[in-house]
């Protein structure tokens, strides 16, 4: 029976639950919890009825609460229905037992993946021993034709996965047939296979791979929970994070905490070549996160193996990210010579992506050291190579320009610089789009140099709870800076603001500097004469003695406290 549309499958359910109770009723306040359940359960008109019956005993929301065992929930007490009517599983069952045992295998392990798979996975995944690869492929059209794989024919790729409800029972055959343990190290390795393909054409910035990311992000969650999480195989878990934390599709807090786990399942066992691309992705996205003493530990690390080990680009990339670290801690001609040795390491690789990148981290360092016309036109050359390779990276690009253009005295060109990259980072997702709140906060400095304080504070607000959501530490506290700042400085309109307003300021900055220390961070480089000047009001409105030791009482706050 095909799947119901989404309002069919509602009306279906609806006129069902009013069958067994009286008093149930379609609503706006359970329509969402209807459509949930709808989708959850594929659309099938008989999962569907069997749900809807169960609306005299339970609510719609504890209905989709109790999905996760929907083969208990989703069977009828009428014992004159036929079996197969009876319940899902007994539905289910009955296709399951017409399959011949070639399908019913590649049925089953096909419930490994998460979010689907390419053909390629499934015939290494999915095989026996024996098969050849028409095999698995003979048997996917069969189970296709029979409703009990689904393959999405749009995809840039084919994909083929299961329903959920058909996922649940596969799963459970699996485990029962004994082979769960076997075919999810399959899947970790096949999946590690294809992130270290999709890692090294990314490098390049190949639109298919950049997007298949996203595609297999679920893939490569479910890998690291079985190898890490649950200890299937911690050196394939380790291998894949080394490959795939530093991918768009992660956050910084999600990357961070794999990189965590598989860290600290490292021994004196663990391979060199292992540990050492674990520690350059920790490098990565410590740097992202803005934890620069982190980052720098990292890249040093990783620098041990790398000089050695006859790798150019991770070389590079290593180099890069200790340069960048000590930037980032105000340690711009330490930096430095980092930074250059990257580039000339990498300068004959022919990869755009790459050198974009290590010019635009020269350009920070250059800012750094007060060479702003240098760091222009390194972050322009940098926008030139990404026409050609990186589009993604534009946005963090033009962030750059903009900061060149502020510190250049031109706030005007330093918001529209923003602004563009704003624009264009909207559309990033994942990891990517955690360039969005540190523009934004650079935004809100732009516009409180241009005295419009109620701008400048709503786009601080708003990279605030964007950082929130993220939990990117250092951006919070950079944004509590803003807003603190904002609120000093706007006396120059206000001269009349209560002194309460004043202290709690200096309060927040006393807890910035705690935080900012304790992250292994420092303040942005935009940050500092905006802070000064909030600083010396301070000062000059409360005593230096009084704010000091507010500052010192703000130490002690918690970031709620803060906010």
């Amino acid at each position: 029976v095909p799947a119901l549309s989404a309002d069919d499958a509602i009306a279906l359910f609806a006129d069902r639950a009013v069958a067994a109770n009286h008093r149930f009723s379609l609503k706006q306040a359970n329509a969402a919890a209807i459509s949930e359940l709808c989708r959850r359960l594929d659309g099938f008109p008989l999962a569907i009825e069997l749900a809807a019956a169960r609306a005299n005993v339970f609510s719609v929301e504890s209905l989709v609460e109790r999905l996760d065992d929907r083969f208990a929930i989703l069977t009828v007490g009428d014992r004159r229905a036929d079996a197969r009517q009876r319940s899902m599983r007994a539905t289910i069952d009955w296709s399951y037992d017409l399959l011949p045992n070639s399908e019913r295998l590649v049925f089953e392990r096909l419930s490994v993946f998460s979010g689907g798979c390419t053909l390629k996975a499934a015939q290494a995944v999915c095989s026996e021993e024996d098969d050849t690869d028409d095999v698995v492929t003979h048997v996917l059209a069969s189970l296709v034709d029979k409703s009990l794989v689904i393959v999405d024919l749009e995809a840039t790729t084919p994909r083929y996965s299961l329903l959920e409800s058909f996922h649940e029972y596969a799963r459970e055959k699996l485990k029962s047939r004994g082979e769960a343990t076997a075919i999810a190290l399959r899947h970790a390795l096949a999946t590690l296979a294809l992130a270290e393909q999709i890692g090294a054409a990314i490098s390049r910035d190949l639109s298919a791979s950049g997007e298949a990311v996203f595609i297999e992000i679920g893939n490569v969650r479910a890998a690291l929970y079985w190898a890490l999480t649950q200890h299937g195989n911690v050196v394939v878990g380790q291998r894949l994070v080394g490959v795939a934390a530093s991918w768009k599709s992660f956050t910084v807090a999600e990357a961070r905490g794999w990189i965590d786990a598989a860290l600290s399942l490292a021994n004196e066992r663990t391979p060199g070549d292992v540990l050492a691309r674990l520690r350059l992705t920790e490098a990565s996205v410590a740097g992202e996160g803005l934890r620069f003493e982190a980052a720098f530990t990292a890249a040093a690390a990783a620098l041990d193996h790398y000089r050695t080990a006859g790798d150019p680009m991770r070389l590079a990339r290593a180099l890069a990210f200790a340069g960048l670290a000590l930037t980032g801690l105000n340690r711009a001609e330490e930096g430095m010579p980092f930074l250059l040795e990257a580039v000339k390491v990498s300068r004959d690789s022919g990869n755009n992506r790459l050198m974009a990148n290590l010019l635009r981290e020269v350009a920070l360092a250059m800012l750094r050291t007060g060479d702003v016309a240098g760091a222009r036109g390194c972050a322009g050359e940098s926008l030139g190579l990404l026409e050609t390779g990186g589009r993604q990276d534009v946005p963090l690009s033009l962030n750059v320009l903009a900061e060149c253009e502020f510190l250049a005295g031109d706030s005007e060109s330093a918001l529209e610089r923003a602004s563009e990259a704003l624009a264009l980072g909207h559309a990033l997702r994942g990891k990517a789009a955690d360039i969005r709140p540190m523009i934004l906060s650079n935004t809100s400095r732009y516009l409180v140099a241009l005295g419009r304080y109620a701008e400048a504070t709503a786009r601080s607000t708003e990279s605030l709870a964007l950082a929130m959501d993220l939990r990117f530490e250092v951006l919070i506290a950079w944004n509590l800076e803003n807003l603190a700042a904002i609120a000093t400085l706007a006396s120059e309109l206000a001269p009349e603001r209560p002194s309460v307003t004043y202290e709690n300021a200096a309060r927040v900055f006393g807890f910035v500097n705690s935080r900012l220390a304790a992250l292994g961070s420092d303040r942005d480089l935009t940050g500092q004469p905006q802070y000064n000047r909030a600083v010396a009001i301070l000062n000059e409105a409360l005593g230096a003695e009084a704010v000091t030791n507010l500052m010192t009482d703000g130490m002690s706050m918690t970031e709620r406290e803060a906010i």
